[in-house]
């Protein structure tokens, strides 16, 4: 190796330099704010288990997830102070006509801390939500969410379709993909009663 480095000295020819490869191209922005919100969402369990919860009600009793099997589930934690609460409402009461509660559930969990002023907001304009209330961030903490809002989708099985750190416009429309994607199917219309025979 020697005698090769003085005979490329001798010659005038330089050793080539070693290359260098070539940078990664940095990361592209997200599109959108759904993507944003995407990347950012609060990370529901992953390993396909169902969720088994107990949401804490306003009314102070509390409603086991697990007793809702067999139907979609939207739940949204947020506050009645945040851009999208109202809008997240009246967009879900549509939905649950549609759909009918027969196979969606839509629950709202409030960390207000007042609930006398969360009851009485809800005594005025009552969607047909479920009503949770949770001041200290118990339920948030279990579910890992770090800010708000989040809103998660359950398949009828109770285990996570989805997650968004998000209920602007577009990301009611990503969260209703994921509803419509594992909805169980409408039950069979009821036969028609057959007439009962005059008693003669």
């Amino acid at each position: 190796m020697k005698r090769l480095g003085v005979a490329l000295l001798l010659s005038g020819c330089a050793p080539r330099p070693t290359p260098t490869p070539p940078e990664a191209p940095p990361p592209t922005p997200p599109t959108s704010a759904v993507d944003a919100a995407s990347a950012e969402a609060s990370a529901a369990p992953t390993d396909g288990a169902p969720i088994d919860l107990d949401i804490p009600l306003v009314s102070g009793d509390a409603e086991p997830l697990a007793g809702l099997r067999g139907k979609v589930v939207v739940l949204l934690l947020s506050s009645t102070d945040r851009a999208g609460w109202a809008e997240f409402r009246e967009h879900y009461e549509a939905r649950l006509q549609a759909i009918g509660r027969a196979r969606l559930v839509v629950i709202t969990v409030a960390n207000d801390p007042d609930a006398e002023t969360l009851q009485a907001e809800w005594d005025r304009d009552p969607p047909p939500f479920l009503l949770g209330w949770d001041p200290a961030g118990a339920l948030a903490l279990r579910l890992g969410v770090a800010a708000l809002p989040a809103v998660f989708v359950l398949d009828p099985q109770g285990r996570p379709v989805g997650s968004l750190a998000s209920v602007e416009a577009a990301a009611l429309t990503e969260l209703d993909g994921w509803v419509d994607e594992v909805l169980p199917p409408p039950p069979p219309p009821e036969p028609p009663a057959d007439d009962m025979p005059s008693a003669g």
